[in-house]
């Protein structure tokens, strides 16, 4: 701890037993005890204590955030870097930077580390609704600049075209200053679905004390296109798409509303299994015997489940399944609601082998475009889902 004038700074830096490398994940988001401790003792000591943390990766910071002043992060920036971090605390250069990374708040708001599919697990910024310690693009500076008002070229677009957004920025503090004016997407209610935030434009911006500026982001329509798991290509989805503009990912000033106009998505064909919208304690298998991949359940005891939206269904009254079980298992097939509960329309076993065919007799005649919702009971992988022409 350096103790200043009127403040202290504690400086921690990398655990070398404690921290991430390439061969070896952190067991905790936590700062190491020691490390931890430093803090409290010179805040203790000095109620007006700044904490410098040096590092890598994020940490969660617990309690110790709220009952410091300020937190200033770094990586490691070298043989300059005490002389940097120095200038930034006496004032004599304004911090710039911002988070590439969500600092959250507690190891609890991370999905498995070896579970890639962020989007239903709600990983990472696009997806995760967790309230985070610090997020993504945050970044504060000596003075304050406003964001005045944001507004678009346009109010639809088409894919192919370029969206121009026009940003009134003011520095009503004391201090030259600069603000990174950040773009984020979402399009809530739209299929495939859209990232909760989606960093689309960004543009660093010099203000002098006092000054007013308009600043020009240009925001392609081809950034909102989302991962289509049928095409397995990129897909702007056309509807209602909203662009956020802000400080961060969760400090948003302004909203701007821009309808995108092209043809509706068809209805999605059933296939690969592996080819599901969503997912719940299912993990990826290789399909043994065959190319390409099958959705197992994590455990015997499990249940997994796979969710297909907006799929065609030409009226089938059942679905076929390839499936291969080792013990006992089920199948079950739902379908979403008008009043978006799930209703059970059928169920079959499963038998114990290799590969097999099992069709799931539905009670009732599926409309001709439905959400599907597939439960997995048992030690089960499931390879492939097709919807037969209804028998006449």
């Amino acid at each position: 701890a350096a103790a200043g004038a009127d403040r202290v700074v504690a400086v921690v830096g990398n655990d070398p037993h404690l921290g991430g490398r390439e061969t070896e994940d952190r067991a905790t988001l936590d700062l190491p005890q020691a490390a931890a401790e430093l803090v409290r003792t010179a805040r203790e000591a000095n109620p007006a204590t700044v904490l410098a943390v040096v590092s890598s990766y994020p940490y969660a910071l617990g309690d110790l955030a709220a009952d410091l002043d300020a937190v200033v992060w770094s990586g490691h920036g070298g043989q300059e870097l005490g002389n940097g971090l120095a200038d930034v605390l006496l004032g004599e250069v304004e911090p710039r930077g911002r988070l590439a990374q969500t600092w959250f708040a507690a190891d609890a708001d991370l999905p498995d580390v070896l579970d890639y599919d962020v989007q239903s697990t709600g990983g990472t910024y696009l997806w995760s609704e967790a309230e985070p310690l610090y997020p993504f693009g945050h970044g504060l500076t000596y003075t304050h600049i406003e964001h005045v008002a944001a507004r678009a070229d346009r109010r639809t677009a088409r894919d192919g075209d370029v969206v121009t957004l026009t940003v009134e920025l003011a520095n009503t503090g004391t201090r030259p200053g600069e603000e990174l004016v950040q773009v984020y997407a979402t399009a809530p209610g739209l299929r495939p679905r859209s990232p909760r935030r989606r960093l689309v434009a960004h543009r660093r911006v010099p203000l002098a004390p006092g000054e007013r500026t308009a600043v020009e982001l240009a925001v392609p329509v081809a950034a909102l296109a989302v991962h289509d798991v049928v095409s397995g290509r990129p897909l702007v989805v056309p509807g209602e798409h909203h662009l956020l503009v802000g400080a961060s990912a969760a400090d948003v000033r302004h909203e701007v509303a821009l309808t995108v106009e092209g043809p509706a998505p068809a209805p999605r064909p059933l296939g690969s299994a592996a080819g599901f919208d969503a997912c719940r304690d299912v993990r990826l298998v290789p399909r043994e015997g065959f190319a390409g991949s099958a959705v197992r359940t994590v455990a015997p005891g499990t249940a997994g489940v796979l969710e297909f939206a907006d799929v065609g269904t030409g009226g089938a009254d059942r679905l076929r399944c390839t499936a291969r079980a080792d013990g006992p298992a089920e199948v079950e097939v739902a379908v979403r609601g008008t009043s978006g509960a799930w209703l059970v329309v059928g169920r079959a076993v499963v038998p114990a082998g290799g590969w097999d065919v099992v069709d799931v007799a539905l009670r009732r005649a599926l409309p001709g475009r439905a959400d599907l919702r597939v439960r997995l009971r048992g030690d089960v992988a499931l390879a492939e889902l097709e919807l037969p022409a209804r028998q006449a």
